[in-house]
C-alpha cells in the first residue's frame, strides 16, 4: 500500500485543531514556534485490485 504525505507548517494556535480534524496518521516534530505537520493517508490507486 502507498501513502500520500503532507508536510504542513503550523503555529501553534492551529496545531491542535489541525490534529483533531485531520484524517490519516499525525505526527508532530516541535521546530520552536512552529510545527510540522505531517499526515499520511493511503492511496487507493484505480488499477490496483482491493487488498493490495
Amino acid at each position: 500500500m502507498s501513502f500520500e504525505c503532507q508536510h504542513i507548517l503550523l503555529p501553534h494556535s492551529v496545531l491542535a485543531e489541525r490534529i483533531n480534524t485531520k484524517p490519516g496518521t499525525v505526527n508532530v516534530e516541535d521546530e520552536g514556534d512552529i510545527h510540522i505537520l505531517i499526515t499520511c493517508a493511503p492511496k487507493h490507486p484505480l488499477n490496483l485490485p482491493a487488498g493490495e
